[in-house]
């Protein structure tokens, strides 16, 4: 059978146990009843303000007690096809309902957005069937009789600048830090200035967000979605080993990571078909396995759903073995996710356009190239680019000018010379080297890069620049210049 009326997603349903009345409810506000036998429309039922989450029927199909969004539960005569009772929430909107009716209690328990469990007395609502003049604004029960308090829900949240780490505020006002990488509270802080925290802990370091949170279950929520969750890279120090005999045999270098990447890999790990992936490509198993920086606990909960939001499955990480989610997550998982834990297809670096003055004084810059680099490039680098192409350069120039005249002048002088004069050039030529690698790496002793008339710190990026320093629309402008 199929019923017809709603024109939006309908978020609750309920039947008597005769089978002989069906209702449902929409974020059109609107209570529909239906005869499931003829699949009929019987009539709307119109007074809630909000989206309708929960609906119960009486046994007979008389009553209907409806749970809105918009923090009220309503008790309805289907005889009489009007509201003959309404009960106020607070100010949290009412998400499920359980109706315990009997000769000695007719009690009413309700769940919403807080954490506690509500019971109200329908003793005196229910009176109210023989009533006539029920007027909507008038409400009957105001306090329920009990009220089983749960665990603190989570009420503010604040996502640091190095979008890993989320300081959280719950309705007891106790104050926690959790790392999204791993999906666990890292610190308890306890009751603190929520604030303070924030200022404390937030750094002059831009990343890109990557995630988006939701509070409206009372935990922390992350959403991924593919216009945005490859959009964080971040350099990862790890020690190499260089292959030399005795002493120390690693060096520091600067890995990219991606945070996408490593949270789809950490969400699937489970997945066989991820494990036989990585089995078949031992590189790339090596660059992203970094437990260190981003595991989830087994026991994390995955929502696989729409983009409108309608969830498709959901499953434990651990679970991603069973037999229907391996076949569920073959089939519909999306194929940005497939193209990363399957084909290892890692998304490009992002690249920033920026133009480069010279300053020459005060007031007088001398333009330079517009430029394009990666966004996690480093203002030490960037220094040791200028100093190469625009010191090195010019001084190598020079220098191959004047050997150029004195050979001119040998040959005048002496044209047998010509040969020694090229072994000696060989040799001098792997020493001008030398020297300018040691030059480049010492730039940052003779070079300085500013933004907006302010020196830049050597370990800061360029979108972190372009965020806090520029603060502007267009192509980043940055000037160098000698040091005083």
């Amino acid at each position: 059978s199929t019923f017809t009326g709603n024109e939006h997603s309908v978020y609750s349903l309920a039947m008597n146990p005769s089978d002989t009345v069906l209702v449902s409810g929409s974020p059109e506000n609107v209570i529909r009843v239906y005869d499931p036998r003829t699949c009929a429309l019987l009539m709307k039922l119109k007074g809630h303000t909000d989206n309708i989450r929960a609906l119960v029927l009486n046994r007979d199909g008389t009553q209907c007690i409806s749970a809105s969004s918009d923090h009220s539960i309503r008790i309805w005569s289907l005889g009489q096809q009007r509201c003959i009772s309404k009960l106020q929430i607070h100010s949290d909107a009412v998400w499920t309902l359980c109706v315990e009716l009997g000769k000695e209690q007719q009690q009413l328990w309700v769940s919403t957005t807080e954490s506690n469990i509500r019971c109200w007395n329908l003793k005196d609502s229910l009176t109210a069937l023989t009533r006539t003049n029920y007027d909507d604004s008038e409400v009957i029960c105001k306090q329920p009789d009990m009220i089983i308090q749960g665990g603190p829900a989570l009420k503010h949240y604040h996502i640091l600048s190095d979008k890993c780490h989320i300081v959280t505020k719950d309705s007891n006002s106790n104050v926690a830090i959790y790392d999204v990488l791993q999906a666990r509270m890292t610190e308890n802080l306890g009751k603190c200035d929520y604030e303070e925290e924030i200022r404390k802990r937030t750094k002059t370091i831009f990343v890109p967000n990557w995630f988006s949170v939701d509070l409206k279950v009372g935990i922390l929520t992350i959403t991924l979605e593919e216009s945005d969750v490859f959009a964080a890279w971040i350099a990862v120090k790890e020690p190499v080993d260089n292959g030399l005999a005795g002493g120390s045999s690693s060096e520091i270098i600067d890995l990219k990571e991606n945070y996408g990447v490593l949270m789809l890999h950490s969400l699937f790990e489970h997945w066989p078909v991820t494990k036989q992936a990585l089995e078949t490509n031992d590189g790339y198993a090596e660059r992203i396995h970094l437990d260190n920086l981003c595991h989830l606990p087994g026991h994390t909960p995955i929502f696989v759903g729409e983009i409108g939001g309608r969830t498709l499955y959901r499953f434990r990480c651990s679970e991603a073995g069973g037999e229907p989610e391996q076949s569920f997550l073959y089939e519909v998982l999306p194929q940005f996710i497939t193209n990363v834990i399957i084909k290892h297809q890692i998304p490009p670096l992002t690249k920033i356009p920026f133009i480069l003055h010279h300053q020459i004084s005060a007031t007088k810059y001398n333009k330079k190239d517009r430029l394009s680099a990666s966004d996690m490039m480093i203002v030490r680098k960037v220094i040791e680019y200028i100093y190469e192409r625009y010191v090195l350069n010019e001084q190598q120039q020079q220098q191959q000018q004047q050997q150029h005249q004195q050979q001119q002048q040998q040959q005048q002088q002496q044209n047998a010379a010509i040969a020694t004069t090229g072994n000696g050039s060989n040799q001098h030529d792997g020493d001008t080297e030398q020297q300018r690698e040691s030059d480049i790496s010492k730039s940052v002793d003779l070079i300085e890069l500013l933004c907006q008339d302010q020196v830049l710190d050597l370990t800061m990026d360029l979108r972190t620049v372009k965020h806090f320093m520029w603060k502007g629309g267009g192509d980043l402008v940055l000037c160098f210049r000698t040091k005083a």
